[in-house]
């Protein structure tokens, strides 16, 4: 499980998806789960986990890409999930 605070140099990006009961209601779930179920999540390319709240809700689902510190809305078709990731790939390069 990866916290909004941990980064360290060879850790794989950390992809931190806002799980509010806003966010839900516009689909966090099935962004955790396109998220989680990647192949980069799979061989641990990158890591995935659910937090409280960014305070963006009303432009959710939210995921923020750490360790760039950015934080993404509406992020909720699989189009959206594969930018999020090459998006977190290309900044750890």
């Amino acid at each position: 499980r990866c916290r909004a605070t941990d980064y360290y140099d060879d850790s794989p990006p950390c992809l931190l998806v806002c799980s509010s009961k806003e966010c839900k209601r516009k689909g966090a779930l099935k962004t955790y789960e396109m998220l989680s179920q990647s192949d980069q999540a799979s061989c641990g390319m990158i890591k995935v986990t659910g937090v409280r709240c960014f305070s963006e809700c009303a432009d959710g689902p939210n995921v923020k890409v750490n360790p760039e510190g950015v934080v993404l809305n509406g992020i909720k078709t699989a189009e959206d999930v594969e930018a999020v990731i090459q998006r977190a790939l290309d900044f750890q390069d």
